[in-house]
């Protein structure tokens, strides 16, 4: 079971922020959300003042922004876009500060946590090995503000035995851009070796984007809007999440705050964060006081394990492929009985992105990006599935093994010579690497890479294989996407071949101007 770490960037008076009822369990050292026993959960709300501190443990100020200076809190009911601004000179930070080059100078922010290992239900489908932040799965929740420098302490406590060496381990912080601190990702064997058992490490960074990671749900709903935050932490499944009867807007993805939109659904990918507004109503009428929440495993986007084979090698019932999408209860009064409502008949489990729609909005970010005309060509970069000893689509054998083709290799980690630490070696030993050349190119010129999927390998067998030099490739019933560390990309144009369509990079219409990313 991987290693989870929740976390949470925000600013100054955007939101509402649920507390646990003693600020110690978000500084050092951290209590899990488990070990809060009393009391409900408070509301925190973030001071009027710069210097009125509402909670002395949790330092919501920023010291260097004084009120003698002209600095105020601008964050009203009636304006959350807008955080600090100077009275004297009419500098502001606010929703559209282009957080890529500015942003405020805020406090260190400390944590500890302790990883260990030991057994849990966590997907009720029976106890399993789990590895704990602090003994809690999830790992306690890490929260800072915009500006903050953050140090996490990581302390190993993996079971290492005469007969038992332990595992090492890193943390990434996913989606954390780590500007001039690219060491402090947390990559094994590319950016830092393993935390040994026993050791210890202290991630040192900044919090230069805002946004946040983590979902939780809320009592006592009635006509009160409350923001719920989506993360897929899945290695193999994308899924589509929805609210019976109800409807939200989406604010933010993977730390870019967006024009809302309104939706019933949205498609979270590996690996993706949402921010949505849930308003404490139904929209569709209905009689019911409790609602399902539903996170159900996007069609041909999963790999969730077929259950029994028959001798042929092919799931005996296919319908245990996919598990029960009711993860959650929406509750409009204390009545606990299960939820009798149904999934509206519009929401579809298609596995298809969440679509761009410049003339309305959708996915487009606050703070623009225009991509030049002009662009640096990569080689293009293709990803694929394989199996060893096994049959495609599903193995057969228990000690079947498969893995991920990069380039058509597998990305095999040798920790005794990690590729950063090695950047003159001949690349060509190393063909799973893309090298990024700016040769002449400007600074901040734009780069474009092309991303081909042997996943979305044509219906028609006229088609040529997405990797000629691999045709027995297996094809992966499931879809994990890429992401650059340490950079923000934009997406520019996607396409899914099948047998009426052919996608022709060549021919593909780019979005230039603020495109999502």
């Amino acid at each position: 079971m991987p290693q989870e770490a929740i976390l949470d960037f925000f600013v100054h008076g955007f939101q509402k922020v649920p507390d646990f009822d003693t600020s110690t369990a978000l500084q050092v050292p951290i209590k899990s959300p488990e070990a809060t026993t009393k009391g409900g959960f408070p509301i925190y709300n973030p001071p009027d003042d710069l210097d009125d501190v509402a909670d002395p443990t949790f330092i919501c100020k920023y010291p260097d922004y004084r009120k003698e200076d002209g600095w105020v809190s601008c964050n009203t009911n009636g304006n959350r876009t807008c955080w600090l601004k100077n009275t004297k000179t009419g500098q502001t930070y606010d929703i559209g500060t282009n957080y890529e080059i500015d942003g405020p100078k805020g406090v260190v922010r400390e944590y500890y946590l302790e990883l260990s290992e030991s057994t849990r239900n966590p997907d009720g489908a029976g106890d399993v090995y789990v590895q704990l932040f602090n003994g809690s799965f999830p790992g306690p929740r890490l929260q800072a503000r915009w500006g903050d420098e953050i140090r996490i302490t990581i302390n190993n406590t993996l079971v290492k035995t005469a007969s038992e060496p332990g595992n090492g381990t890193t943390v990434h912080w996913h989606g954390f851009r780590q500007w001039k601190t690219g060491q402090m990702d947390g990559v094994n064997a590319v950016t830092q070796c393993p935390i040994a058992p026993g050791e210890t490490f202290t991630y040192v960074f900044n919090a230069t984007q805002y946004g946040t990671s983590w979902y939780h749900s809320h009592y006592s709903l009635q006509g009160v809007r409350y923001l719920m935050r989506i993360i897929n932490g899945a290695a193999d499944t994308t899924f589509v999440f929805s609210v019976d009867n109800h409807s939200f807007w989406v604010i933010s993805t993977d730390f870019v705050s967006i024009t809302p939109y309104y939706t019933n659904k949205i498609v979270v990918g590996i690996g993706q964060r949402y921010n949505i507004i849930v308003a404490g109503e139904p929209t569709i009428p209905s009689e019911d006081v409790n609602f399902w929440i539903r996170t159900s495993p996007a069609t041909n986007c999963t790999a969730f394990n077929p259950g029994p084979l028959d001798k042929g090698c092919k799931p005996k019932d296919l319908s245990f492929r996919q598990p029960d999408g009711r993860t959650g209860i929406l509750r409009y009064s204390s009545n606990t009985d299960f939820p009798t409502t149904n999934q509206q008949e519009d929401i579809t489990l298609d596995c298809i992105d969440e679509t761009y729609y410049p003339d309305v909005q959708t996915l487009s970010p606050v703070v623009k990006w225009n991509v030049s005309e002009t662009r640096q060509a990569l080689p293009d970069f293709h990803l694929d599935f394989m199996k060893i000893n096994g049959t495609p689509y599903y193995p057969c054998k228990k000690n079947t093994s498969h893995f991920y083709l990069v380039q058509s290799h597998s990305m095999w980690l040798n920790f005794s010579d990690p590729p950063l630490l090695n950047p003159t070696q001949d690349f060509a030993k190393r063909p799973w690497l893309t090298v990024i050349d700016s040769g002449d190119a400007e600074e901040d010129a734009w780069f474009q890479l092309n991303i081909i999927s042997g996943a979305s390998k044509p219906k028609n067998p006229s088609r040529p294989h997405p990797i000629p030099k691999k045709p027995s490739a297996a094809y992966f019933p499931g879809q994990h996407p890429i992401h650059l560390h340490g950079h923000d990309f934009a997406v520019l144009d996607q396409c899914v071949p099948d047998n009426d369509q052919e996608c022709d990079i060549a021919q593909a219409n780019l979005t230039l101007h603020n495109p999502p990313r």
